[in-house]
């Protein structure tokens, strides 16, 4: 799994590489998918990219990607879970909070995660049960931290809803000392794995998280849904990915009572 691991890292830097030099250039169109969702000819690229080098390393292995595919619900064998490039907005505009995001799920469960930071080329990987690493240097087991930042993203990902944005933040204030909205799930999940955050809630579709969750649940944090959502149904529980949460144990205990409970202060 080392060799595996170690070989998804190379390829995913391949790719953040090259998604960097379609920003230097300038040489890219930009798109709408959906009401608010960009899409470039980068994402594109890069993800063309990564499927033919990641396809190489596990005969008959399967893909799930953001851009070409659309959700499925078989995941039996391996099945490659990507992001060429998650944060796309914050891309097209020089914020250098984007990443590519690589993980492989072996029928449901995610063996394998890797995140690299586009513009600065950080990198977070792990493989399961071998622990969690931040540029090669091993991550700790998380430690509570009453002054850690609460990441979270605007949950408009099929329509505009900012009400309930606004009653999370409503509810869970007393109980946080900072919020910050980045724009980078997979980026999120990692620093809350390194420990710059307690916790991080959106919901949002599998490539955004698979390979950070794998990462945070190799340092110890509790990763799941904060409320039942129908939409994980037809999920393995490694990639359910709606009304998610990641957090630090007690606050991620802290956080889903708050918001089942509905209580503010």
């Amino acid at each position: 799994m080392q060799s595996l691991l170690d070989q998804t890292i190379r390829i995913s830097q391949e790719g953040a590489l090259l998604a960097r030099e379609f920003y230097e250039k300038k040489s890219f169109s930009i798109s709408h998918k959906g009401h608010r969702n960009l899409v470039t000819e980068a994402d594109l690229a890069v993800e063309e990219f990564l499927k033919e080098s990641l396809s190489t390393l596990l005969t008959n292995s399967k893909f799930l990607a953001e851009e070409t595919e659309s959700l499925t619900t078989d995941f039996s064998g391996d099945v490659w879970i990507v992001d060429p490039i998650d944060g796309t907005t914050n891309f097209t505009q020089g914020l250098p909070h984007c990443a590519v995001s690589v993980a492989l799920a072996r029928d449901g469960e995610v063996q394998i995660g890797v995140v690299v930071n586009i513009f600065t080329g950080e990198t977070f990987s792990a493989a399961k049960n071998l622990g969690a690493y931040r540029n090669k240097i091993k991550l700790a087991q998380v430690v509570e931290n009453p002054h850690g930042l609460f990441l979270l993203g605007f949950l408009n990902s099929e329509g505009e809803r900012f009400d309930e944005n606004l009653s999370i933040i409503s509810k869970l204030r007393a109980h946080v000392h900072e919020f910050r909205r980045l724009g980078a799930a997979s980026l999120d999940i990692c620093y809350v794995a390194c420990g710059i955050a307690v916790a991080y809630l959106e919901s949002v579709r599998p490539w955004d998280i698979a390979a950070g969750a794998l990462i945070a649940r190799e340092c110890g944090c509790s990763v799941g849904a904060y409320r039942d959502d129908p939409q994980n149904e037809s999920l393995p529980e490694d990639l359910r990915s709606f009304s998610f949460l990641v957090a630090h144990p007690p606050a991620f205990n802290k956080i889903k009572k708050t918001l089942l409970c509905g209580s503010s202060s």
